[in-house]
């Protein structure tokens, strides 16, 4: 059931004292930047699992393409992780075979008990740091991780996803062609059957239009986390994301980054992102919506009254988003997590379409 906004336990981290608890277990600071070789990393890495080619597997990004520059930016980038034994090892892969020269990467698990554990071992001389442990969640994990990190510039990138070749090469020379602390691409978004595939592209970031109910229906902007390079040091003094949410606390994170940085779009997939069944879009439907309300309830800081029509109206909207193409049973469960995830969509006249969809099939 929708939780009262009013009772929600807003938890801001304490990054300083994230870092101090790192330190005082012996971690040195900065860290190490992973290992670079002008031949690349390819033939230094465990061979990959048997029948597995291509990218990253048994491809890497040529390290010819860094020799005409000796100052490349640090990038930092965290994977957060907990049971995609399934996935890590391509994740990994995938960003050390960017064989980008000025780069830290760490892994934070929480604490596995699948075979995402022994994959890391397997990589940890290339690791700039890795730990499992058990954390509150994604967000705290990636709080973490943004203690200790030292870059210039950052993302975090999920364990069930992997980066595209030679992408960090091509942002760090278009965030130096400017006066720019943050870069927004693209991703590509599929299911490994390819059922579901397409491309989408970062544009039209704001406090305003990500909090606009109606802006998401209407296609009137693109974020995902997967699709940006941040600022470190503008994160920091943000204070991170804030751990009572453990599905939009990016979505939350960017109402207060985006208008405060100078961004630059540009058309660049970053990240395949992959869609499955464990995907947190997909399995924590009814969470995602009632952390969406109570963002836009905190910010808007509106009465009661109005709260609930902006509510109402997203909640509407929500019942004709993607539809176009599901079955009647996915319109049927769409359906029935909506009325869970807010039981007053009852009013909305867009949900009863939904549901004449469903009956009626018009």
């Amino acid at each position: 059931m929708f939780t009262n906004p009013r009772k929600f336990n807003r938890q801001l981290p304490n990054l300083l004292e994230y870092r101090k608890e790192f330190v005082a277990k012996g971690l040195e600071i900065p860290l190490p930047t992973v290992p670079c070789f002008s031949t690349g990393l390819l033939a230094e890495l465990p061979p990959p699992p048997p029948g597995f080619t291509g990218w990253p597997w048994t491809e890497e990004t040529n390290p010819a393409i860094y020799k005409n520059t000796e100052d490349w930016t640090k990038f930092s980038i965290i994977t957060p992780s907990y049971n995609q034994g399934r996935f890590i090892e391509e994740t990994i892969r995938s960003v050390l075979l960017q064989n980008y020269p000025n780069l830290e990467y760490i892994i934070l698990d929480g604490g596995s008990q699948d075979e995402a554990v022994e994959i890391i071992k397997k990589y940890e001389k290339w690791l700039s740091f890795w730990v499992s442990d058990r954390d509150r969640g994604q967000a705290h994990a990636i709080n973490k991780g943004l203690s200790i990190i030292t870059g210039s510039f950052w993302q975090w990138i999920n364990s069930d996803d992997r980066y595209f070749p030679n992408v960090l090469q091509q942002v760090a020379l278009i965030l130096k062609s400017g006066d720019y602390d943050t870069f927004y691409g693209g991703v590509h978004e599929s299911t490994d059957d390819g059922n579901i595939s397409y491309d989408r592209i970062s544009f039209n970031i704001s406090k305003s239009i990500i909090l606009d109910p109606k802006a998401e229906f209407n296609r009137d902007f693109y974020y995902k986390p997967e699709a940006s390079v941040l600022s470190v040091k503008l994160s920091k003094e943000l204070g991170g994301f804030r751990e009572d949410f453990h599905n939009i606390f990016d979505t939350e994170f960017m109402v207060l980054y985006a208008d405060a940085c100078q961004p630059i779009y540009q058309p660049v997939k970053l990240i395949h992102f992959r869609i499955h069944e464990l995907s947190k879009t997909i399995a924590n439907f009814q969470r995602i919506y009632e952390e969406y309300f109570i963002m836009l309830q905190e910010h808007h800081r509106v009465g009661s009254a109005k709260w609930f029509r902006l509510m109402v109206k997203k909640a509407g909207f929500l019942s004709t988003r993607d539809q176009p193409g599901k079955n009647r049973f996915e319109l049927l469960t769409t359906a029935v997590q909506l009325l869970m995830a807010t039981p007053w969509i009852v009013i909305s006249r867009a949900y009863w379409g939904l549901w004449r969809k469903i009956l009626l099939g018009t």
